[in-house]
């Protein structure tokens, strides 16, 4: 027979484990930014648009910004080229001021909640990138 605190001790160690890889993987770096210092990085958190009004997903969350593209770093990295995002909106969300991130593909909508959100509108502003402000 198995000891129920051996099975205690396993699953909450599952756990820790589970939530320290939350909170350090969003250093870990894409492949596209290998040899790169940003030009700005921020910890936040956000969320991905799922469609038909949810949003899901990150709670700790990377962004960078280099020269052609920022990258947004969870669990997961996506690497997003300012050439593909069509708008960034600055605006109320619920409770709180956001940025929306608009890609070219529908589905790829970010909202993310900075603690400096004016210097990331004027990076996206810098590199042609449509805001508003609202």
């Amino acid at each position: 027979m198995v000891d129920p605190g051996l099975i205690t001790v396993f699953f909450v160690g599952l756990v820790g484990f589970v939530l320290l890889s939350a909170f350090f993987l969003p250093f870990k770096r894409a492949d596209a930014e290998s040899g790169l210092t940003p030009t700005y990085e921020e910890r936040c958190t956000g969320r991905r648009y799922l469609g038909f009004g949810f949003f899901g997903g990150f709670l700790n969350l990377r962004i960078s910004f280099y020269d052609k593209f920022i990258v947004l770093g969870s669990v997961l990295r996506r690497v997003i080229p300012y050439s593909s995002v069509k708008l960034v909106e600055h605006k109320l969300l619920f409770v709180s001021k956001g940025i929306i991130i608009h890609t070219q593909n529908p589905e790829a909508r970010f909202v993310l909640f900075p603690r400096q959100p004016q210097k990331m509108l004027e990076l996206f502003g810098g590199k042609g990138v449509p805001v508003a402000s609202k």
